[in-house]
């Protein structure tokens, strides 16, 4: 019913982001940015590894709240196994 601005989140193209329920949520963009919120929206954090890619990442699907894919530039699949704190080229 309302939007909010988050300012300082990224300086990144964002491209889509998914949410798995109202808290959990991801947004991916260029520079293979992806950022995750557990709580709405209102912060956003990078995943804990770095991406093995550089590249720009278009869209994200999460199964549920371990299990996700994003798909980029050059044919590029992502993986995590585990809420998106690691991602693995597939």
């Amino acid at each position: 019913s309302q939007w909010k601005q988050v300012t300082d989140a990224t300086y990144s193209t964002l491209n889509n982001v998914f949410f798995l329920n109202e808290n959990v949520g991801w947004i991916v963009g260029s520079s293979g940015t992806i950022l995750k919120t557990t709580d709405g929206g209102h912060t956003w954090e990078k995943p804990t590894a770095p991406l093995p890619v550089d590249a720009s990442i278009y869209s994200i699907y999460f199964v549920d709240e371990n299990i996700g894919y994003a798909g980029g530039s050059h044919d590029l699949v992502l993986k995590s196994v585990d809420g998106g704190a690691n991602w693995s080229s597939v």
